[in-house]
């Protein structure tokens, strides 16, 4: 058995390398590698590296003298390379299964399929262009404040996802999400906790709460969707809650600052 110091530094490792393209090897080539669920709780961290390089982004191309929409692009853009677009992914099937399936099993058949449809493609297009234009205006208002919101909304959004793992059944008997279940409840506290440190500590009280808020608002309404929609949860469902949480704290940010 691990000690408990390694255990935790493998299970973020492992969380790295399931929301990353990152290349962070791995450390425990003896040991049986931790569950999905055990590392939940690490999400928080990896989002406050996802939203740093975002915020890198955005800082070189300001510093550049770029115009802030092109800044605001290469941050999502960074943030895409960083994770492989896995997120996203997830959005466009959501939105391709939960709009185009008469069923519950005709919805989750489309949402495998690795072709994109019309609604995949509108939710792409709008989500990324709301993001990239939410971005912009808070750059133009206060660039340090777009940065630091960014790492937060970040990390605020891949907190919500433990909650959503231990919220709801799998929609399926096999694949990322079934594999995902059995988040405890220690893991999921310690990934609200995570993620609202890191909010607290990049946007402050106030602002902080906000964008929680409307992290959990965005999320609660994904979850309520799709119990509805296919009885569960998928790993494109929550990718699907990652974007949608992630954009739309950022858009309540704005909403906040302005």
């Amino acid at each position: 058995m691990m000690p408990a110091s390694r255990a935790l530094i493998v299970q973020f490792q492992h969380a790295l390398m399931m929301l990353t393209r990152l290349p962070v090897g791995w450390m425990g080539q003896s040991d049986t590698p931790p569950s999905i669920a055990q590392t939940v709780w690490a999400y928080p961290l990896v989002g406050c590296l996802v939203g740093a390089g975002g915020a890198g982004a955005l800082g070189f191309g300001t510093a550049l003298g770029l115009p802030a929409e092109i800044c605001a692009l290469l941050a999502v853009t960074g943030m895409i390379f960083i994770t492989g677009a896995l997120h996203e992914d997830g959005l466009a099937d959501v939105a391709d299964g939960f709009g185009g399936g008469r069923d519950a099993a005709q919805k989750l058949s489309i949402m495998r399929d690795s072709r994109i449809g019309s609604y995949g493609a509108l939710a792409l297009v709008l989500g990324q262009g709301l993001r990239v234009m939410t971005i912009a205006a808070l750059a133009r208002l206060d660039l340090a404040i777009a940065i630091l919101a960014l790492i937060g909304a970040e990390a605020g959004a891949r907190a919500g996802l433990a909650v959503m793992l231990r919220a709801m059944p799998s929609a399926r008997a096999q694949g990322l999400g079934h594999s995902a279940a059995g988040v405890s409840l220690g893991a999921m506290i310690l990934a609200l906790t995570l993620g609202a440190a890191a909010l607290l500590i990049c946007l402050g009280p106030a602002l902080g709460a906000v964008v929680a808020l409307a992290i959990a608002m965005a999320q609660a309404g994904l979850s309520w969707l799709a119990l509805r929609q296919i009885g569960g949860q998928t790993g494109d469902v929550l990718g699907a809650g990652q974007q949608l949480g992630a954009i739309t704290g950022l858009v309540a940010a704005l909403v906040w600052l302005r």
